[in-house]
């Protein structure tokens, strides 16, 4: 037995000698032998994909997400445990375990690596996006940030947020959720409340990323459709004739009294695109008849146009399909047969564009303007207000186009009644002692051609200086493309009404200018309504793309 034996207790008897009397092997090992015992092992490594037990992406709501997760923990719990079951309403506890599982299965599928090097304290890699910040695992295996707030008086989430990656769909649900508990605010304070309790990698732009898909912060917050500014028209930078091709606007209306009774004036601004030099009628009303008058008082002063732009106002539509009408009640075979060749061509910018038409509206302006400094609060007649139009006419077309020089040798600055009468209307005439002289035979040929010689000097300088001048006047404008296609979801602007209460349409076509950029598009309301827009009167909702 092995209780009464003694090599058991002692060990064999040459233990109890020295080192030196203990015996030797005087034969070494079989290699030989050895080696032919060796056999092959083939080992068969597998490595198996971990499946997600509830696929996240399944669901568009965090609290459901959260909510599925906490039912089935109860049930497993009360099918493991018959005796103590849980029932009723799911309790605070259920619910914070079920998020606290769905977070270490996100942290497990995007930071692998990192817990891993945390599990065996090793350095993180240098490409890892978590090796700056210290992390650690808790109690319960999440992966946090760990600083130097620990003495902090903060609370716990507070000083060592939660890991989570930015492009994972529980990430996505969560913010979601924080941006909808604010109601809706901003990235920032988005982004504030979720450092609360979490740390999102390049969570800045995962907020803005999720906030674009919201249709109610989008609503609020959406920006107008932009694209390149467009090149002016050919009709605005080629030579014509004064007035050959025109802008007409009204503007008004105007108070002017009449043996003690107050009457409204309007007035019908015909604006040059070339010259920029403008004309002025006074009518009473902006009827048809009136304007069809003053347009005829227009061209037998200023020539015949042959292009005539204007906006969408309804008496400028029904005058331009009275025009020949107009036309065939003129005498005279040279102006019908200029007709017959070249007619007028009317052509409307897009509704509701103002800025289409932008040549002429700063002319509005600057009549207007002068008129407030004129008139204040007084009151004149309609002979008094035709008068003073008469002469802010004058000063208008008087302004400079190119630039003033302080050096007295330069040429004076070149003004659209350079263009008009050869000179500036405002400009005070010489004084001459001289007594007339008769005409001689040939001088009017010679006035003439000096007539014409000073005209082409004042196109090349227009071409030279004022041109060249509009280059530079357009560098702020956007230069980025909203790229507005068919299906695109946008908010429609609607004037002097405020957002909530704009109305969304689908776009059903885009627009294309000369140059191939979009300018306008053709939008769908909800009622089945198409309408007409420019592209600036559009917000995208960024949420459809």
């Amino acid at each position: 037995a092995l209780k009464s034996s003694a090599a058991w207790w002692n060990g064999p008897p040459w233990l109890t000698e020295p080192p030196a009397a203990w015996p030797t092997h005087e034969a070494g090992v079989d290699m030989t032998a050895a080696d032919e015992e060796k056999k092959q092992v083939r080992v068969h490594s597998v490595t198996l994909k971990e499946e997600q037990v509830l696929p996240m992406q399944r669901h568009s709501s965090l609290s459901k997400l959260v909510r599925v997760v906490a039912w089935i923990r109860r049930f497993i719990h009360n099918s493991r445990h018959p005796s103590q079951k849980h029932e009723g309403y799911l309790t605070t506890e259920e619910v914070a375990q079920a998020q606290t599982c769905l977070i270490l299965q996100v942290q497990q599928e995007a930071f692998q690596r990192e817990l891993q090097c945390v599990r065996r304290s090793a350095r993180m890699e240098s490409n890892s996006p978590l090796r700056d910040l210290n992390a650690y695992l808790d109690k319960d295996g999440v992966l946090r940030i760990g600083g130097r707030l620990s003495n902090a008086d903060m609370c716990d989430n507070a000083k060592h947020p939660i890991i989570l990656p930015s492009s994972h769909h529980f990430t996505e649900l969560l913010t979601n959720a924080t941006h909808r508990r604010l109601l809706h605010p901003g990235p920032l304070e988005t982004l504030t409340e979720l450092r609360e309790q979490f740390w999102v990698v390049r969570g800045r732009q995962m907020v803005k990323r999720v906030l674009k898909k919201c249709v109610i912060y989008d609503r609020v917050n959406s920006r107008a459709a932009t694209e390149p500014v467009a090149p002016l028209p050919r009709d605005r930078v080629t030579q014509a004739a004064p007035f050959e091709v025109t802008g007409v606007d009204f503007a008004g209306p105007l108070n002017t009294r009449n043996k003690g009774n107050n009457k409204k004036s309007y007035i019908l601004i015909f604006t040059c695109a070339v010259t920029r030099a403008i004309h002025l009628e006074l009518v009473t009303d902006m009827s048809t008849p009136h304007f069809l008058m003053a347009f005829r008082r227009f061209v037998s002063r200023r020539g015949v146009c042959r292009v005539i732009f204007s906006d969408n106002a309804k008496t400028f539509q029904r005058a331009s399909r009275d025009l020949k009408k107009l036309w065939t009640t003129l005498r005279g075979e040279e102006i019908q047969a200029y007709f017959a060749d070249r007619q007028i061509q009317w052509k409307f910018i897009i509704e509701r564009a103002a800025w289409w038409g932008g040549f002429w509206e700063r002319m509005v302006r600057s009549v207007k303007s002068s008129l407030k400094k004129v008139l204040g609060n007084s009151y004149c007649n309609f002979e008094e207000l035709t008068t003073i139009l008469t002469e802010i006419e004058a000063v208008i077309n008087s302004r400079p186009l190119t630039y003033v020089y302080t050096e007295a040798t330069e040429k004076e600055p070149l003004t659209p009644s350079h263009f008009l009468v050869g000179k500036r209307l405002t400009a005070l005439p010489t004084s001459s002692s001289e007594e007339p002289v008769p005409p001689l035979e040939g001088q009017y040929n010679r006035r003439w051609r000096y007539r014409q010689k000073m005209a082409d000097q004042f196109w090349r300088r227009w071409k030279r200086k004022y041109l060249t001048s509009l280059r530079s006047a357009h560098f702020t404008v956007p230069t980025s493309s909203s790229a507005l296609k068919k299906g695109t979801l946008v908010l429609v602007h609607q004037h002097l009404q405020p957002r909530q209460l704009w109305k969304t349409g689908e776009v059903v076509e885009a627009l294309t200018g000369r140059d191939g950029h979009i300018r306008a598009a053709m939008v769908r309301l909800p009622n089945g309504t198409i309408i007409r827009r420019p592209i600036q009167l559009l917000y995208p909702m960024e949420s459809t793309y």
